[in-house]
C-alpha cells in the first residue's frame, strides 16, 4: 500500500519561500519511493510523483 504525504515548510530556510514536499511512502517498510518540492499541494504534483514512480518501478 502507498501512503501520500505533503508538508509545507521552509525547507531551505530563507533561500526560498515555503515550499510543500511531496510524497510517496511504502506503508509496511515507511520507505520514501518518491518525493519532490513543489509551490503547493496539488494534484499535478501527485500526478507528477505517480508517473515518476511508475518510471523507475514498474507497474504498482
Amino acid at each position: 500500500m502507498l501512503l501520500l504525504d505533503a508538508s509545507l515548510h521552509r525547507w531551505l530556510e530563507d533561500r526560498s519561500p515555503e515550499l510543500t514536499l511531496l510524497g510517496f511512502l511504502d506503508d509496511a517498510t515507511r520507505k520514501v519511493l518518491v518525493a519532490e518540492f513543489f509551490p503547493t499541494e496539488d494534484a499535478r504534483g501527485y500526478f507528477r510523483l505517480l508517473r515518476r514512480l511508475n518510471h523507475s518501478k514498474g507497474p504498482l
